[in-house]
């Protein structure tokens, strides 16, 4: 706990800012956070994102198994991913469980055949940058947010049917722009 005086050009501070931005700028606080966290939610294998492609955006899917509004939401958001996320390299979609167990969160993801990675179970409560994007007030719920931890699209400020499609008008603004 010593604080030292050093003025920025008396560090590598300058050198490493210049690193990353030649090599396409920084990876991210938010991906930082994601690695070593991630499991295939079918199989619990480790899922590891591409740190030198690290995708633009992150869609976090926080829901449960067990939840009515769940059953009836996550289709409409499988839809959407199948016909329209998976086809946009620069988005990925990570699910939160608020499942119960390991064994129920591993159900649901048969079940549903859920396309994109899993937060282990229990590594939630551990990730401070994905905390402030999820508000955890309700499931299910979804935000976006960009590999920093900016939040894009915020579930807590609209009601999950309007963020679905304000999802979508972000997806052909995307497609717009190749």
């Amino acid at each position: 706990k010593q604080n030292f005086d050093l003025l920025p050009q008396d560090t590598d501070f300058f050198e490493q800012a210049r690193a990353n931005l030649a090599k396409g700028g920084a990876t991210g606080r938010l991906l930082e956070e994601l690695q070593g966290k991630l499991v295939n939610g079918q199989t619990g294998e480790a899922f590891k994102i591409d740190e030198a492609n690290p995708p633009k955006y992150f869609v976090f899917y926080h829901a449960a198994r067990w939840c009515p509004y769940t059953q009836a939401f996550t289709p409409s958001f499988l839809k959407l991913y199948n016909e329209s996320i998976s086809k946009h390299p620069e988005y990925q979609v990570i699910y939160v469980p608020a499942e119960k167990s390991a064994a129920e969160l591993k159900q649901y993801a048969t079940e549903m055949n859920f396309p994109w990675p899993v937060v282990k179970f229990g590594e939630d409560n551990k990730m401070a940058v994905m905390a402030k994007i999820l508000g955890r007030s309700s499931i299910p719920e979804f935000g976006v947010a960009d590999r920093y931890g900016n939040i894009i699209i915020d579930n807590q400020a609209v009601d999950r049917d309007t963020a679905l499609k304000q999802l979508e008008a972000l997806l052909k603004q995307e497609s717009a722009k190749k």
